[in-house]
């Protein structure tokens, strides 16, 4: 019955509909976009982090587990250690405050 209705009105919405064709240039043009703009704001991210004195970790270092997420420290031997690693196991946004803190503990204790 559906299709029946279909006919009957003539709302065919195949392949040379205009909305599908809108919908596919739209689709083609965000992904053009998108995908050298998140390589440029990567690119211009380092270069803004290398210039405050932040160096990247090794691969699989510091927050190893996380996929999208790369870590940078001032001090390469945080990269490597296990109290750190600990603390930073996800990226999550309260992690840098915490070892914030641990780093503190330990200058005080020096």
């Amino acid at each position: 019955m559906a299709i029946h209705l279909f006919k009957k009105r003539n709302l065919h919405l195949g392949p040379k509909h205009l909305s599908v064709k809108t919908l596919t240039v739209v689709a083609i043009f965000s992904i053009l976009i998108i995908l050298p703009g998140q390589s440029l704001e990567k690119s211009r991210i380092e270069k803004i982090a290398e210039q405050h004195g932040y160096q990247p970790c090794p691969p699989f270092t510091l927050l190893m587990g996380s996929v999208s997420i790369d870590a940078w420290v001032k001090d390469f031997s945080l990269c490597n250690d296990p109290e750190v690693d600990k603390l930073a196991r996800y990226g999550y946004r309260g992690e840098p405050a915490k070892i914030a803190k641990l780093l503190a503990d330990r200058e005080q204790v020096k």
